[in-house]
């Protein structure tokens, strides 16, 4: 090899690696979570305090947790005793969420990713789970699929 070629052979190299680099910089900036300061909290205004009842309702199963006489019970279950720690940290847990990216999505990708909300009456094997705080008045706070 003579010293053409290998000067040949070495821009070719050095033009690979800065396309490979820039592709390889475009794709990982699509998917970029940002710092921890640009997170904003997912419900802003969610008072876990007025959070009276829990609804869960994923295809025919439905799960209801209520405030009865001051203590967190299962209502489908005859009102069989619930654990409050356990339903505490998952308010505090929702309440806590955080937005990581906002993806750009279509409605079709929607049965995929199972962000159908569950129909009454209707039983669809892409639908999600559907959650969602009432207050003690019985009205929606949150709901989330």
């Amino acid at each position: 090899m003579n010293s053409k070629q290998l000067m040949v052979a070495a821009i070719v190299l050095l033009a690979l690696l800065l396309v490979s680099y820039s592709v390889m910089k475009k794709d990982s900036s699509t998917w970029k979570r940002g710092n921890s300061e640009e997170k904003q909290p997912l419900l802003k205004d969610f008072d876990v305090n007025k959070v009276a009842k829990i609804a869960l309702k994923s295809g025919d199963a439905k799960l209801t947790l209520a405030v009865k006489d001051g203590k967190w019970a299962v209502v489908d279950k005859g009102g069989y005793p619930a654990d409050f720690k356990k339903i505490s940290s998952f308010i505090l847990a929702v309440r806590d969420l955080k937005v990581a990216q906002f993806p750009r999505l279509v409605k079709s990708q929607f049965a995929s990713l199972k962000l159908i909300n569950p129909a009454d009456g209707k039983k669809n094997p892409d639908s999600g789970t559907l959650l969602t705080f009432l207050n003690a008045d019985g009205k929606t706070m949150v709901s989330l699929v």
